[in-house]
């Protein structure tokens, strides 16, 4: 089996990665430069260490987890992609995504699996996946505000 190679195959697909990499390249700069140092590590020397461990279990979890949620629902769509290739395209896609304004790592997921499936496959995984995931979210903020409006409720005195 071949596999593609990072820059793709012809020098439009080089091009168009090397601007993605550079363009996350100037912007992780500027955001580094326009950072208060040291009132950023001030904060962090002030974490917890076991605070430090949570955070990081977390934060390795988290790609795993989205791998899994995308690599069901393209396998419930009979849509055959081995788990490490959907966690390779998110983990490849995941910075561009925590630094862009709008969510152009879905739509690069699509492009990522083009030549092994049909495009609107692809595209209707993510869109369910989107979907569930303002289900969950509205579930959230309707407890959240619940409990809050209760509490509001039973604090304030009669």
């Amino acid at each position: 089996m071949v596999r593609p190679s990072l820059f793709g195959d012809n020098l439009l697909h080089k091009i168009r990665a090397v601007v993605v990499i550079l363009l996350t390249v100037v912007i992780l700069s500027v955001i580094i430069i326009k950072v208060d140092a040291t009132k950023l590590f001030a904060v962090f020397a002030a974490m917890p260490a076991w605070l430090w461990l949570l955070a990081t279990v977390l934060a390795l979890s988290f790609p795993a987890i989205a791998a899994s949620r995308w690599f069901i629902l393209l396998a419930s769509q009979g849509i055959k992609v081995a788990w490490r290739r959907c966690l390779t395209i998110l983990l490849g896609i995941y910075p561009i995504n925590v630094i862009s304004p709008s969510k152009l790592g879905d739509l690069l997921r699509v492009v990522a699996l083009r030549r092994q499936e049909e495009g609107a496959q692809v595209l209707a995984s993510v869109i369910v996946e989107r979907l569930v995931d303002l289900v969950v979210l509205s579930t959230f903020a309707l407890v959240g505000s619940l409990i809050i409006g209760l509490s509001v409720y039973i604090l304030l005195p009669l």
